[in-house]
């Protein structure tokens, strides 16, 4: 999960992997704080956003007074009885964008997701380079290879 404030500042990310199981060896040496998850699927689901909401987002609001916005695509995931109770304690009024509409506006493809991808297609490169592999990254190893990524940016 990547967010981005209205002036282009990055969040610390979210990572879910498809498991069971979290490992410790699969949040190693990643970004400065990440987040690391898991669910059954590998996507987001109503657990993962509350606890992206409230490791992330939470945190980062507190830095300001007053009223806040945070906009978020139209997944039911995204909108739970906890997520609200949190938004109305912590002032925050959260904006979904319309229904089936993310692909005309998702305000990061451009600014952050165009240079991220040409940066992991470099970084995969390297990596494959590096290790003489043509397939599949081990869990233990993404979080490096999300790291060098974004330092590349």
């Amino acid at each position: 999960m990547f967010a981005a404030t209205g002036d282009g500042t990055l969040l610390p990310l979210y990572v879910i992997y498809k498991a069971k199981h979290l490992y410790d060896l699969w949040s190693e040496g990643g970004p400065a704080g990440a987040r690391f998850n898991r669910s059954k699927s590998g996507w987001m689901d109503g657990s993962c956003f509350l606890d992206w909401f409230e490791s992330i987002m939470i945190p980062y609001f507190r830095c300001f007074g007053g009223r806040k916005a945070i906009i978020v695509d139209n997944l039911s995931s995204n909108l739970s009885p906890a997520v609200i109770d949190l938004c109305k304690k912590h002032d925050i009024e959260c904006v979904f964008l319309p229904s089936n509409s993310t692909h005309l506006t998702q305000a990061l493809d451009v600014a952050i997701f165009r240079p991220l991808k040409q940066a992991w297609r470099q970084v995969l490169e390297n990596w494959k380079s590096r290790t003489n592999k043509c397939s599949g990254i081990d869990k233990k190893y993404f979080p490096r290879l999300l790291k060098e990524t974004l330092d590349m940016l």
